[in-house]
């Protein structure tokens, strides 16, 4: 059996080996440029897609959004956990996506794994408070992070294409769409 560093250490390299082909496919989406989207040096992207360091979450949703793909979690059977999740009028598309992605980890955990905060830090090596503080969107985990909590909870990270070219709903679109792409910007 992985350890489970190990297997959320593989499931990354999965996740940016689909990236780059991504990255790739565009044609027209350089290391150089797509650098300068997420505001990092083009050698931190190429160190990323030579499995040499992890991007932050911010930066992997960054990068999914730019190739036009979105961060899920998926349940065991691969399907997508939908939570509904309003986008705040000013709050900005990573943030968002991030919310996302706790919510549903944190619905899972109560609904089908019924664990506590305590003991789900305790799987996942870090502090309840730092569990409280994830699922309640006042901090984000570290990718390697994200990736053992879904697995903890018998989920997987996954990708999966961006399904519209309207905005996400905001709390007073009224505009219940949950799978759309933000606006990019020019970069």
């Amino acid at each position: 059996m992985l350890s489970a560093e190990t297997a959320a250490q593989r499931d990354l390299a999965a996740i940016i080996r689909t990236l780059t082909v991504a990255r790739l496919t565009l044609g027209d989406l350089s290391q150089h440029l797509l650098a300068s989207y997420l505001g990092v040096s083009a050698r931190s992207v190429r160190e990323w897609e030579a499995g040499r360091d992890v991007p932050t979450v911010t930066h992997l949703i960054g990068w999914t959004r730019r190739v036009k793909l979105r961060l899920r979690i998926l349940d065991e059977h691969g399907t997508q956990l939908r939570i509904t999740v309003v986008r705040a009028e000013d709050e900005q598309w990573d943030d968002y996506e991030l919310r996302q992605l706790t919510a549903a980890l944190r619905a899972r955990r109560k609904s089908q794994r019924r664990l506590a905060q305590t003991d789900l830090a305790a799987l996942v090596g870090v502090s309840r408070a730092s569990i409280m503080r994830w699922e309640n969107a006042e901090g984000h985990p570290r990718t390697l992070g994200l990736l053992h909590w879904a697995r903890i909870l018998e989920c997987a990270v996954g990708l999966s294409p961006m399904a519209s070219l309207r905005s996400p709903p905001t709390s007073g679109s009224g505009d219940q769409h949950q799978d759309s792409v933000p606006p990019t910007s020019g970069a």
